[in-house]
């Protein structure tokens, strides 16, 4: 299946370039171009606290998706915050 939307949710520091730092976070993840082509990709900086599923699926819930075309991959970057990335399948 292909990705219709791909939306990082990062706690921690804001990268100085946020395309860089989409393409190592899916590079991180195992997304290739191929995966993502169409895809609107997204990041949204949110706290320590928001970062959990229950917040993340009602996010996506609030903006329309349906909850069950959706997939939550975890990860850890390189400065030491951690994400959440949510895949919203076609």
């Amino acid at each position: 299946m292909s990705i219709r939307k791909l939306i990082i949710f990062k706690s921690g520091s804001v990268p100085h370039n946020e395309q860089w730092y989409i393409q190592q976070v899916c590079s991180a993840i195992r997304l290739s171009p191929y995966q993502l082509e169409g895809a609107e990709i997204d990041i949204r900086y949110v706290s320590e606290s928001s970062l959990n599923q229950p917040y993340v699926l009602g996010y996506a819930s609030q903006s329309g998706f349906d909850i069950s075309r959706c997939t939550l991959t975890p990860f850890n970057d390189a400065d030491g915050g951690r994400g959440l990335v949510l895949k919203v399948l076609r």
